[in-house]
């Protein structure tokens, strides 16, 4: 085994995860079985979410990482942050429909602006361009 191949293997790497929806909690249940990653936090929308073990909302043995929803937390580990929140179902039922399967674009862009300006390091969008034009505003605003 090389040098770097083991220095992968002693080191797992430490991972936050945003979100734990339908996607979310399969990835979630990977980075806590996949020896390669140490949760490190997990940040949650849903206020019956807060507080919980990792592992308990994924089906899993309890981790000791507890739930949050508060991103400067999660952002405060010190870890590259991705947030997704495009598109996002929780995002309709917070603008009032509880039925929504999806969240319109303004939300998803909101959502990306705020995480960006509390140091979010990555955002993951379907709306490129409106996402982009929203971030070089926030930027240019701000600076």
């Amino acid at each position: 085994m090389s040098g770097i191949a083991s220095a992968r293997k002693a080191q797992p790497v430490k991972v936050v995860q945003v979100a734990t929806g339908a996607v979310g909690v399969i990835a979630l249940d990977t980075l806590i079985c996949d020896p390669r990653f140490t949760l490190s936090g997990l940040w949650v929308h849903s206020a019956e979410k807060i507080g919980k073990d990792a592992g308990d909302l994924c089906g899993l043995p309890p981790t000791g990482v507890l739930a949050t929803g508060d991103l400067d937390e999660v952002v405060a580990l010190g870890r590259p942050v991705l947030v997704g929140a495009s598109r996002k179902r929780f995002l309709g039922r917070l603008l009032g429909d509880p039925e929504a399967v999806t969240g319109p674009v303004s939300a998803g862009v909101a959502v990306a602006v705020l995480a960006y300006e509390r140091g979010a390091s990555f955002i993951r969008a379907h709306d490129v361009r409106q996402h982009v034009e929203a971030l070089a505003v926030s930027r240019a605003v701000v600076a």
